[in-house]
């Protein structure tokens, strides 16, 4: 359940400093609780003061939980602010403050002063004119010169009437003609100025207006430093915070501000650590309950737009890291608006950057705070006068590599044409083609390692492998290089997890890949990690690569070798097109027996007597189902399995190698891991796929009419049936279709003899195709490596 919000309605009081901190006096409460935030309006909660009996405020605040009110003073103007008062308030148990800022209706004015001070809408001092003589200013923390906390006259409330004023001071005489706007003092705790000191000449006169928005003393003022004049662009309050925000110390800036300067000892500086328009503004104009500013709907804050939040809008990032770190934010910020930019001054403590068009007012200009020990923007004019453009030479290898970093760790397969449909549509940027190509491979130097560093990284790699995983076998071989270190050429990795899983669970087939020496060397070692292949009767398949035979006959002798069809009719279609030749080609290498075998390839002869003599070139036994080994328990013609593998290894091989060898290792890893569970809940003595398939076969046997031999063991059947008959041994568990000699699994045949005998076939499976072989190949696993 969503929790209720309870709010603390602080009213009747006005912000005063006391003892240099900022207070709420008089400070009466009144609580709304168990307010639910889906049904909260902005409009409800700054007019709730009418409730309270006030006929108007000035401002409505809330505080932001934890803090103080220098620094968690918001304005309560927007939906948006009002998301997230309720955000924070639900960190804080549901609890939130509001304060009504009720203000005077009558500005005061200084005795024996020519000249009133106020602050304009952007919090520039004003004054009334400009050869006057600077006058002492009010102090606010003077009790004799204290204002009143309220000079309104409330309803007549239900609750406690607030306090009303003592000592307000008369208003000056008004004229027939119009009165100019009146000016406000300074709201801060500022000493009384000498009565000699003049404004500088440099200081313009500007027309006040009624509606002021207070902005906190800078630190420049504070340290007796002239403020700048600084232009004011309201992309700048987004744009600066993404492209500069890389630390987040606050620092106060000089909005369009003409401040006199002064001594450190003519200030006392207060400063709020509000975030911009958000922070307290004690000395700013309202028009009460109506100053409503309307924004769109957005989402409600998160965690990241909460830590931007907190920081003002209108402030300038200070750069820990130094010059460099301004630089780069000066690149990226420039990149992003398409401009070209120069660095004029360059030093240990400033630096200048302007436009490259001449006449383009765009400047940045930074130098070190001493105070701090960081890098500060002082002066920030983002005013381009230039057109943007779509090439710019900020751009090189190092930042576009940075940028396709992430990209590339979320996509492997990002290429170029991805990166520059990137760079066009997010930064409008049009690179050259070899920069983006030499910025991917640095990218994937630095997310897949660097390959001529892994290649010196591979013995290492090597030794870990045999450490975490006893019993595996890992052999490199290399070139030796007489003037130099040797040079990679290949490597032999057999785990020991899934030599034991081939050898006890395993269909015996191996499949290859490579040319004859590479073969013979792999051969040998294969040779030894599993075993005689005369005893385990290996089998190996193979895409017709020349060299294979002659390798398999010098290392292992009269094994069984087999041959992909896919890749003999391939070679075959090149020379004949002849469908009918094609089709009979297929039929010679499905046909499950030597007369049938022998049926279709004297039609080849037949039709074609060349193409007959290039399949005879070949053994029967290398490339049709019917002179097979029936060791594997394998019909397959096409090497699909491999073909799977293949396709899951295939982002990998183009890796380092380091990376290639632990992009398998891994998915070898987690197939075993992913399988495990699987097998413990299956229930059933075959996998779903040879039960499906068996179901198939039983449907067909129906159509096979049986007659028993006579035998004692009621095993022996005639099968008869289109287009052969057949005679089924159910004992010897073999069929003249040898179907079930080659898959180990029952054939038609046989189902229909199992079916008169009320048997189940599948206890007549072979071992190699029941659950328990399954559960002994995955038995075993794979040791972690550390990283």
């Amino acid at each position: 359940m969503d929790v209720l919000l309870d709010i603390m309605f602080h009213h009747g009081g006005n912000f005063e400093k006391d003892e240099g901190k900022l207070r709420y006096t008089p400070d009466n409460l009144t609580c709304l609780g168990d307010m639910d935030e889906d049904t909260l309006d902005v409009f409800f909660i700054r007019n709730y003061y009418k409730e309270l009996g006030y006929e108007k405020i000035l401002h409505c605040w809330w505080l932001v939980p934890g803090r103080t009110l220098e620094t968690g003073l918001r304005n309560l103007n927007s939906d948006n602010k009002l998301r997230e008062m309720c955000f924070l308030a639900h960190k804080n148990n549901g609890l939130v403050d509001v304060y009504f800022e009720h203000g005077v209706s009558s500005p005061d004015y200084l005795q024996d002063q020519e000249e009133k001070v106020g602050m304009d809408n952007t919090g520039v001092d004003v004054a009334e004119e400009e050869g006057a003589t600077e006058k002492p200013l009010a102090n606010p923390n003077d009790q004799s010169q204290a204002k009143p906390p309220n000079n309104q006259k409330p309803k007549p409330p239900t609750n406690p009437k607030p306090k009303p004023p003592t000592n307000q001071k008369p208003k000056p005489p008004t004229n027939s003609k119009p009165k100019p706007p009146t000016k406000h003092i300074l709201p801060k705790s500022v000493s009384t100025a000498t009565p000699n000191s003049t404004p500088k000449s440099t200081l313009k006169k500007k027309t006040p207006t009624t509606t002021h928005n207070f902005r906190p003393c800078t630190r420049s003022v504070a340290k007796g430093k002239a403020a700048k004049t600084v232009k004011k662009d309201i992309r700048f309050k987004h744009a600066l915070a993404a492209a500069f925000a890389k630390d987040k110390d606050q620092v106060t800036v000089e909005d369009d501000a003409f401040v006199e300067e002064v001594s450190d000892g003519d200030v006392d500086l207060c400063f709020v650590g509000g975030t911009g328009d958000d922070a307290y503004d004690p000395g700013a104009d309202s028009d009460g309950a109506n100053s409503w500013h309307f924004e769109e709907m957005k989402t409600p804050p998160n965690l990241e737009d909460e830590g931007i939040d907190e920081e003002s809008e209108d402030v300038f990032p200070m750069f820990r890291e130094g010059i460099r770190d301004f630089k780069e934010a000066v690149r990226e910020f420039t990149i992003q608006e398409g401009r070209r930019i120069r660095f004029r001054k360059n030093d240990n403590v400033r630096m200048r950057a302007t436009c490259k068009v001449k006449g383009c007012p765009w400047v940045v200009y930074a130098s070190r705070d001493h105070e701090d020990t960081c890098w500060q923007i002082k002066t920030f004019v983002n005013d381009h006068t230039c057109p943007r453009e779509d090439k710019n030479m900020a751009a090189n290898r190092n930042w576009v590599a940075s940028k396709l970093v992430k990209k590339v760790r979320k996509y492997p397969n990002f290429k170029h044409c991805d990166a520059t449909t990137y760079f066009k549509s997010r930064f409008d940027l049009s690179l050259n083609k070899n920069s983006i190509s030499r910025a991917l491979l640095d990218v994937r130097n630095v997310v897949f390692g660097d390959e001529k560093e892994q290649y010196k990284m591979l013995q290492d790699y090597s030794l870990t492998l045999l450490k975490t995983n006893p019993g595996s076998t890992v052999e490199i071989c290399c070139t030796p290089q007489p003037q130099s270190d040797p040079v990679f050429e290949k490597i032999y990795v057999c785990l020991n997890g899934c030599k034991n899983g081939f050898k006890f669970g395993c269909r015996p087939l191996i499949g290859l890949d490579e040319n004859k020496e590479n073969w013979k060397w792999f051969l040998d070692l294969l040779h030894q990690d599993l075993g005689d292949y005369r005893q385990y009767g290996w089998c190996f398949i193979s895409d017709m690569q020349k060299g294979l035979l002659p390798a398999m006959e010098e290392v292992m002798p009269w094994v069984h070798h087999c041959f992909y069809v896919w890749h003999l009719w391939r070679n075959f279609n090149k020379q004949w097109k002849d469908l009918q030749l094609r089709s009979l080609l297929w039929e010679c290498a499905r046909a499950t027996t030597y007369q049938e075998f022998r049926d279709n390839i004297d039609k080849i002869k037949h039709i074609n007597q060349d193409a007959w003599e290039y399949l005879s070139q070949w053994g029967g036994e290398h490339w049709t189902r019917s002179q097979f080994s029936h060791r594997p328990k394998l019909d397959s013609i096409c090497n699909n399995v491999c073909d799977v593998f293949n396709s899951k290894i295939k982002e990998a091989r183009a890796k380092p190698i380091i990376t290639l060898l632990e992009g398998v290792r891994m998915f070898v890893m987690r197939t075993i891991a992913k399988n495990k569970p699987k097998l413990a809940n299956h229930v059933g003595k075959v996998a779903a796929v040879i039960h499906s398939r068996l179901e198939k076969v039983r449907k067909e046997s129906k159509h096979w009419h049986l007659i028993w031999t006579g035998d004692t063991g009621y095993e022996k059947f005639e099968v008869h049936g289109y287009p052969a008959n057949h005679v089924v041994d159910l004992g010897k568990h073999l069929c003249t279709c040898q179907f079930w000699m080659l898959t180990g699994i029952p054939c038609v045949h046989a189902c229909a003899a199992l079916a008169r005998v009320n048997k189940n076939s599948e206890d007549f499976c072979h071992k190699l195709v029941t659950m328990e072989s399954y559960r002994e190949t995955y038995q075993h696993h794979i040791n972690p490596i550390p990283g």
